[in-house]
């Protein structure tokens, strides 16, 4: 039994290219959607103290987060 493997070769269209540039924007999207729900999770399981520590209030957690992974627009 012989295994053949057939190459196609083909070169991307502007269609193609512009498809793969929103998956790659949603994809991106996608992943600072969740970087920034795991990051405000995370923080609001801090105690006082330790929010304190970092210089935070409870009402600055979810700014602070967003701000982390999307950039102060202050």
């Amino acid at each position: 039994m012989a295994i053949t493997m057939n190459t196609v070769t083909a070169t991307p269209t502007s269609d193609g290219r512009r498809t793969i540039s929103r998956i790659k924007r949603a994809l991106g999207d996608s992943m600072r959607a969740l970087q920034y729900s795991r990051m405000a999770h995370e923080i609001t399981k801090l105690s006082e103290p330790q929010l304190r520590s970092i210089g935070l209030t409870r009402d600055e957690i979810l700014r602070n987060a967003r701000n982390s992974i999307y950039g102060a627009y202050d």
